[in-house]
């Protein structure tokens, strides 16, 4: 069975993301990342990027040490960082 969580039960009210090159020996390193416990989204695509994934965390200097801990990776290039300020939905 899987469930999804929302990272703010957790916790984890601050969500960001990023985009990444993996150059062929980052494969390991990209198998570990969708392992982490704040990584919400992963998926390999074209175009600009290989690889693009959003994270979430406790607070923003948490944001900060992700994607440290992302750019310390060895054979992976993070090309862009983000962080989400606010969620915005339609209204119904």
């Amino acid at each position: 069975m899987t469930a999804l969580l929302d990272p703010e039960a957790v916790g984890m009210g601050r969500h960001g993301g990023f985009t990444a090159r993996p150059a062929a020996e980052g494969a390991p390193a990209v198998a570990g990342i969708a392992g982490w416990e704040h990584t919400r989204f992963l998926a390999r695509c074209l175009g600009g990027a290989d690889l693009v994934g959003t994270v979430a965390a406790g607070s923003v200097a948490g944001l900060g040490t992700v994607f440290e801990r992302l750019r310390a990776l060895p054979g992976v290039r993070v090309t862009d960082t983000w962080i989400r300020l606010d969620l915005v939905t339609p209204a119904l």
